[in-house]
């Protein structure tokens, strides 16, 4: 091989291995809003909801610190949100390092937010608020280089990520939200309260492995209960000035007691009658549920079902507006006599046409009852479904508080499990009374 040949050839190699890291970065638009820089491939759609809700937390979390984070003068917060994890775990390889091997990661280097599109919409939004409120408290109230204790850090970014959001207002700290894993955290940490053999004082120790409903379920008491929550904020600032990067777990103690002026263990009793009367309210059984309080929504190609952990009593009554948003049917309403997946019974509401009594009985549907709709509901704004049920075993169904059908279900709905569901449909149950 002649001589000058080889140079020419070393240097060819050099750029093919200088240049690969950029060729395997995914394609991305990036979309800016007020304080966000939002890097993603998942759309528009996605980018203006994602940026949206970004910016009702960024002034829910300014007025909860008292705080903005320190950015140089036309800098904006970076979010890295992928609809793979492959793709967001390529993008950071090829920009400062760092990956992540379930949802997300705040990286203190970059000082970016990164993760990937999660199996429902409503839990990327959670885990999307989740990630940014690191980003914002290492930003802002804390210095950014590990020394906040991983319960505290979880904990915060779990309170903001647990949110209720109708894409006007953001509520956060919730313990009702209803999306996926998350309302299975309110239902583990219970556990836990009741397990003589767990100890708040262990998430202080070197060896605690972080667990994310202990994480929330200890921050969310600390921000709520009225003798804890007043020295809150001077908790979080002392670890800001004290804090121990070397070990984050240890100087979050010797805050804890310098501020509240006793040892962790010592308020395990509050922090089991605090939780005492708290308890989940909805178990997701299929498909996508969000929100909270008075108002969920529910997203289904097929049957979405949500079940209350409550039973129905004699006499009770539940009532909610059923606004349809869209899908290949407008078809929504109550579940009563829940025993399991394959058995319980609808009270549908087919949108301007009829209420329809539809029974699941081992596994197959069974057409019941029917009646039409009123003329006031045909046609008009969102309806609003009644149940009463009523002594003599019978359930009296309503329509905007005219009675439409009154009959006796095949399955007993005093006692029994009851829910919501949508079939293929997405529609907003707002307005939502139990009695």
């Amino acid at each position: 091989m002649p001589r000058r040949i080889l140079p020419i050839l070393l240097m060819l190699l050099f750029f093919a291995v200088s240049v690969s890291p950029a060729e395997s970065v995914p394609d991305f638009t990036e979309y800016t809003s007020g304080h966000y820089q939002l890097r993603t491939d998942l759309g528009k759609e996605f980018a203006d909801d994602g940026l949206a809700a970004l910016e009702a937390a960024y002034e829910t979390e300014k007025d909860f610190y008292g705080a903005q984070p320190r950015l140089k003068r036309g800098n904006k917060l970076v979010v890295n949100c992928f609809s793979t994890k492959e793709k967001v775990n390529a993008y950071m390889a090829a920009n400062g390092g760092g990956s992540v091997s379930k949802g997300g990661i705040y990286l203190y280097a970059t000082r970016e937010a990164n993760l990937f599109r999660q199996p429902t919409d409503a839990y990327t939004r959670h885990l999307l608020v989740h990630e940014c409120a690191h980003q914002f408290l290492h930003n802002s109230v804390c210095r950014n280089d590990g020394s906040v204790p991983s319960w505290l850090d979880e904990g915060l970014a779990e309170y903001f990520g647990s949110h209720v959001w109708d894409f006007k207002e953001l509520s956060v700290g919730r313990t009702d939200i209803v999306r996926l894993n998350s309302n299975n955290k309110l239902r583990i940490f219970k556990e836990h309260l009741a397990d003589p053999n767990w100890k708040f004082a262990h998430i202080f120790s070197d060896n605690w492995t972080n667990n994310y409903p202990d994480s929330f379920g200890v921050v969310h008491f600390l921000i709520s209960h009225k003798s804890y929550s007043r020295r809150f904020m001077k908790f979080v600032k002392l670890i800001k000035g004290r804090g121990d990067t070397g070990n984050p777990q240890a100087g979050g103690r010797r805050a804890f007691k310098s501020i509240y002026g006793h040892e962790p263990h010592k308020m395990e009793e509050a922090l089991r009658e605090f939780y005492g009367d708290i308890v989940p309210r909805w178990e997701v059984v299929w498909n996508q549920w969000d929100g909270g309080g008075k108002r969920i929504r529910g997203f289904s190609d097929v049957t979405g079902l949500l079940v209350s952990t409550t039973e129905l009593k004699e006499g009770s009554r539940q009532s909610c507006k059923l606004d349809f948003i869209g899908g290949r049917q407008s078809k929504a309403g109550f579940v009563v006599g829940y025993e399991d997946t394959d058995n319980f019974t609808e009270i549908m509401l087919v949108k301007d046409e009829r209420v329809k009594v539809v029974y699941r009985r081992a596994g197959k549907w069974v057409t019941g009852p029917s009646a039409e709709l009123p003329a006031g509901a045909k046609g008009g704004g969102p309806p609003t479904i009644t149940l009463n049920l009523l002594a003599d075993g019978r359930t009296e169904i309503g329509v905007n508080g005219a009675e439409v059908l009154a009959t006796k279900l095949e399955c007993g709905t005093v006692g029994s499990r009851w829910g919501l569901f949508v079939d293929a449909t997405h529609c907003d149950f707002v307005e939502m009374v139990s009695e």
